[in-house]
């Protein structure tokens, strides 16, 4: 499911174009159920991007997140496959960066390898621990974003989290928390 974008912004920041790097959303980015409401044409910077990938668990923000890296699709897909490989997620294949496909599996044990090596990133840690946050087009239209996760009101220092749901997978939930 969104687990699935854990991965995205991973391999994102490998190939990151700069965070002050301007995206412009595409009609074809457009993917229910969870996006942001934005319309072609809309341009973001690519932090803002990632931030709505991992917050709001956006799936147009995915796509565009990953379009942003200057990579087809399909070869900014085998590199999250190859990083899988370098993280020995053994039973992990990704088929699409937004985590709706069934064709994207993986295995608690692999998640697990995949939360340990971006819960590592204070990058991580922003982008997924805040109750909202705020993004803008270029042109100044704010998007006031709510995080997906439900459960970041516990009593621990969360230090990352991402959720996930889809059919297939049922609901889904990682987090790092410190007592």
């Amino acid at each position: 499911a969104s687990l699935t974008k854990l991965m995205t912004a991973s391999t994102f920041l490998e190939n990151n174009p700069g965070w002050d790097s301007v995206v412009t959303m595409q009609a074809r980015d457009d993917t229910i159920p969870a996006k942001i409401y934005v319309r072609p044409g809309d341009k973001f910077k690519t932090k803002d991007i990632f931030y709505a990938t991992l917050l709001r668990s956006a799936n147009n923000a995915a796509k565009a997140l990953a379009r942003s890296t200057g990579l087809a699709e399909n070869d900014f897909v085998d590199r999250m496959n190859q990083k899988a490989a370098r993280l020995r997620m053994e039973n992990t294949q990704f088929a699409e960066p937004t985590g709706l496909s069934e064709k994207n599996i993986s295995t608690a044990q692999d998640l697990y390898k995949l939360s340990r090596h971006v819960f590592a990133d204070v990058t991580f840690l922003q982008a997924t621990t805040p109750k909202t946050f705020t993004i803008a087009t270029a042109s100044g239209r704010r998007h006031h974003l709510k995080n997906t996760n439900k459960a970041i009101d516990v009593p621990f220092v969360v230090i990352g989290s991402k959720t996930g749901y889809t059919h297939e997978a049922g609901r889904c939930l990682i987090m790092k928390a410190r007592n």
